[in-house]
């Protein structure tokens, strides 16, 4: 099969005074997209290119707009009717003032509403309240009020007492679109999970023509477990252009130890007897504790006195809605007013984003996974800098730390084992089929040693994508929990890392050697190693353990150019979180699954060989909800064997403690904290996953807050809010119960890792980032990994780079190199010259399905801030990239990448490129009108666009 690698047509519009002249990125593999501007003549015709429009009269961050600028809202009023609730809103021709009054959306004063535009309708009665943003934005927050819903949800249908329920399918209504509501069109954009770590996009609508009366339907069908929600609503007709489109957002919250999100109707399993013939239209909304003891019963609402004079004290915040004509501010305004109402994160623009995003970094993980060395950091860097390439930040990833049971001597290599499975962090997936050749072998000896292999393409085929709860997944999880769970563990624990436990906070032998220990051989290590297991600090000598890493980093900084060093660890501490033996010497009691067992002080005994599971390390308890987004959670490591958690927040103070203390003193700037989603999940039985992760995630950021706070900002906060930056980047956690808890951090990776071994994910990737940045761009700075410089698809990813205005790092195995890939990056002495925002998909083609549609190009823009020395003012330039990346989907209903037709070749795609594309030129008042200059960099020319 030939790989999908198409072409990036990257145009970057630079003012001639910049430097910035050579940023093309050419390579023959990648199929074309043709670019015309917007004359329709052709600007740029081939390759992968950059270029860029200029305006030079044009206010700093004009796209942002004023806070009191709400003119391009339209309030949302909700009406009862036989049918039910609908939900409407009106197009204001007059902008309300932030004056903190006239907050409820049906008192619209003088402001000259024109008649409302139903948006929702058939919403359930007797289920939602609601109240208004204190901002006035004309925003609407939906409240959840279970003990009115009981009658008319579940007592009906033989469910149980709300109060002794844990989640409910709440019908939000369907979308109208017909002749009444005056609504002809919908499309919409999901961002939707497609595992427990990360989040991807899903397009679809639906039409209606008031000709024939009928609907033709695109796509209807919201993925489970929808996170966020943008939609395009196109009148038939109205009285002039500006009031034909308007944009609706929806946000599902996360309100105490409750998580909402939206689905379509047809994925609702609690209540099948609502069920319709039209449940592609129906959206759904579902709020779970994720844990089944904990109940709505439980539930106080925040905002109590908003409704204590109707008695109303169990509430539960489930959604918020926010109408208007231009999509970019209605996500910034929209955040904001979440924001405030939750109190439980911080919107990017009121925090800062620490300078090491505006230098070039390396990473360890692709060159050396977790057999990292501390010698095979100091060659990457090395190898780096002699092919003229310095970088600045080094993160150390997976690989430093002291975990148990080790590594065995016989076992696959991490590298081998990534290089079978695709480098997924899923520990299900990777060298599967191996693994059961040899399972099925032990288990029945080699006379039915062909039946293995049948097993393993059973695996492979059906079990591994079936549905919940079908046939194939009910008889792998009973499987998996008896005669293979043996076998299953030995997988595990030799060939990934997925089961092995956090053991001491210190560096492991590896690199507590480093210039202490070089003399000693492989054998010596490993013994020191082991003898260390079971030991403190204070045994073996915390200052001694640390030299290591301490050498390291100052090798790194003295002798190499590098500013910071980061190192990588879970959230939890390690896959399977920290060791029996790790948590006792924290809380002097053993540590599970569920809250610490106060009766018991003894240590549970350490197997140094091969530590068999400790009898404390509960198994969590699943909600249905989680396993229908990833059924194979049911037989991976934590759920086979355990997770070693910690559920009070004095013991997480002290875990965070011990271990982001030793890394400071070692001269570490930083840290890259992954697995972040994956504690949530684990969360049934301690409290639910909203519960876990916010006690692990508010102590982590005080944690990486005192220790890890940068030096220099990138960017200084628009608000002067006094919030440090902190090099800190958020990892694995595309759950909104870890987004809507960072208060402080403000880094956030934007989809699933780059897979250097499978050549159809590189397209994908490249779409996930860009739609998921959408969102997370108004809480993190999306992060969109690293890549490899020397790779077939180096082209696609480093032009993604370069409009992203994400932090550009590597992950180059040593003296594997492009420099002069790299040299169009990166700057000589390392900085990267980043763009002012986080790039984006352009307002064309966001509701477009740019990777199956076979026509659309994905179309990203940026801007870039500069002090223009004449006008003694900060203005800008706008940057737009087009990108071929068609051919490669995700599919959420069989939850992998789906290749259209891998035989044949990606056509080409045709995109027209505007100055207007730029949202920042369409400001109102402050619109650019031109001329504009036009700078094609393969080619070298400049034009001018009247």
């Amino acid at each position: 099969m030939t790989p999908i690698i198409p072409a990036s047509k990257l145009l970057l519009f630079f003012p001639k005074s910049l430097a910035v002249v050579d940023a093309s990125f050419v390579s023959p593999r990648l199929a074309p997209c043709s670019i015309n501007d917007a004359e329709g003549n052709g600007l740029i015709r081939r390759g992968a290119k950059i270029a860029g429009f200029d305006f030079v009269d044009v206010p700093q961050n004009p796209a942002i707009g004023h806070d009191d600028d709400f003119s391009s809202f339209h309030p949302i009023e909700l009406h009862e009717n036989k049918e039910g609730i609908s939900a409407s809103s009106m197009i204001r021709t007059i902008p309300r003032s932030n004056n903190g009054e006239d907050t409820q959306t049906h008192n619209a004063g003088d402001h000259s509403p024109q008649s409302p535009q139903t948006i929702i309708e058939n919403m359930e009665r007797h289920v939602w309240s609601s109240h208004s943003p204190k901002s006035g934005s004309g925003g609407l927050f939906l409240w959840y009020a279970p003990e009115n819903s009981h009658d008319a949800i579940t007592a009906e249908e033989g469910g149980k007492d709300w109060t002794e329920t844990s989640n409910v399918d709440l019908r939000v209504g369907d979308w109208a679109i017909n002749a009444e509501s005056k609504i002809s069109n919908v499309r919409w954009l999901a961002c939707a999970r497609q595992t427990r770590y990360w989040m991807g996009p899903a397009f679809g609508g639906k039409s209606y023509s008031s000709e024939t009366k009928e609907s033709s339907l695109i796509k209807n069908c919201l993925p489970l477990d929808t996170q966020f929600l943008l939609v395009e609503l196109r009148a038939e007709s109205t009285e002039s252009e500006l009031t034909k489109i308007k944009y609706a957002l929806v946000l599902p919250l996360v309100d105490g130890s409750f998580r909402a999100s939206l689905q379509s109707g047809k994925d609702t399993t609690l209540h099948p007897k609502r069920k319709t013939n039209d449940a592609e239209d129906s959206i759904f909304c579902h709020i779970d504790s994720f844990d089944k003891k904990t109940h709505f019963s439980s539930i106080l609402s925040q905002n109590r006195t908003v409704y204590e004079q109707s008695g109303k004290t169990k509430l539960i915040r489930a959604l918020y809605i926010l109408v208007g004509s231009n999509p970019y501010k209605l996500l910034k305004q929209g955040f904001r007013d979440v924001a405030d109402e939750l109190q439980t994160f911080e919107t990017l623009d009121r925090k800062q984003i620490p300078s090491m995003a505006d230098d070039f970094g390396w990473c360890t993980w692709d060159a050396f996974y977790s057999d990292v060395t501390p010698e095979g950091v100091v060659d990457g860097v090395t190898k780096l800098r002699e092919a003229g390439i310095q970088p600045r930040t080094v993160i150390i990833d997976d690989g430093w730390q002291d975990v148990t049971p080790l590594k065995v001597k016989h076992q696959q290599s991490t590298l081998a084992k990534i290089t079978n499975g695709g480098g997924n962090k899923n520990p299900v997936t990777s060298s599967i089929r191996s693994f059961f050749k040899r399972s099925i072998v032990a288990l029945i000896g080699s006379f039915f040693s062909n039946a293995s292999k049948v097993i393993a393409a059973y695996y492979d085929r059906i079990v591994k994508n079936a549905k919940y709860d079908s046939i194939p997944n009910r008889i792998w999880r009973k499987l998996s929990s008896t005669v293979l769970k043996g076998e299953l563990y030995n997988y595990f624990e030799n060939e990934t890392d997925f089961a092995r436990q956090l053991n001491g906070f210190l560096p492991n032998v590896k690199f507590r050697g480093f210039e202490v220990q070089k003399s000693s051989n492989d054998a010596e290590k490993q013994s020191t190693n082991e003898s260390a297991i079971g030991r403190t600090a204070e045994d073996i000598g915390e200052v001694e353990s640390n030299n290591g890493l301490r050498n390291l980093v100052s090798t790194l900084k003295k002798d190499l150019g590098v500013k910071r060093v980061l190192c990588w660890h879970a959230l939890h501490g390690y896959w399977r979180g920290v060791s029996p033996f790790l948590a006792n010497t924290i809380t002097h009691q053993p540590v599970g699954n569920v809250m610490l067992d106060r009766n018991t002080s003894s240590t549970p005994p350490i197997n140094t060989e091969r530590s068999a599971v400790s009898p404390s390390d509960s198994i969590p308890e699943h909600s249905e909800h989680l396993l229908r987004v990833e059924p194979i959670i049911s037989w991976d490591s934590v759920s086979l064997f355990g997770v070693g958690l910690l559920s009070s927040r004095a013991d997480l103070r002290t875990f965070y403690q011990r271990l982001h203390s030793p890394l400071k003193d070692a001269g570490v700037d930083g840290v890259k904290i992954d697995v972040q989603s994956g504690v949530a999940a684990v969360g049934g039985g301690s409290g639910g996953g909203p519960h876990l992760a916010k006690l692990y995630t508010e102590t982590m950021e005080n944690s990486v807050k005192q220790h890890f706070a940068s030096t220099s900002t990138a960017v200084i906060n628009q608000n002067n809010v006094d919030n440090e930056a902190i090099n800190c980047i958020n990892c694995m956690s595309h759950s909104t119960e870890n987004i809507y808890r960072y208060k402080h951090t403000s880094i956030i990776r934007a989809s699933d890792d780059f897979y250097p071994s499978r050549p159809y994910s590189h397209t994908v990737h490249l779409i996930n980032v860009a739609y998921n940045s959408l969102f997370l761009r108004e809480v993190c700075l999306p992060d969109w990994d690293m890549f490899q410089s020397l790779h077939p698809s180096a082209s696609l990813h480093a032009a993604a780079r370069a409009i992203g205005g994400c932090p550009v790092y590597v992950s180059d195995k040593p003296g594997n190199h492009d420099p002069e890939l790299l040299k169009k990056l990166v700057f000589k002495d390392g900085s990267v010259p980043r763009a002012s925002q986080s790039g984006v998909p352009t307002r064309d083609c966001l509701f477009s399905n740019v990777g199956e549609d076979g026509v659309t190009a994905l179309k990203v823009f940026n801007w870039n801030s500069y002090k223009n020395r004449d006008l003694g003012k900060v203005v800008g330039s706008g940057v737009i990239a087009a990108f071929n990346v068609q051919g490669v989907m995700w599919d959420f209903e069989r939850r992998k990448n789906h290749v259209q037709d891998p035989s044949k070749p990606i056509l080409p795609v045709d995109a027209t490129i505007r100055p207007r594309d730029v949202e920042s030129f369409n400001n109102g008042e402050n619109a650019a009108k031109g001329p504009f200059i036009a700078y094609g960099c393969q080619s070298r020319t400049f034009r001018v666009l009247d």
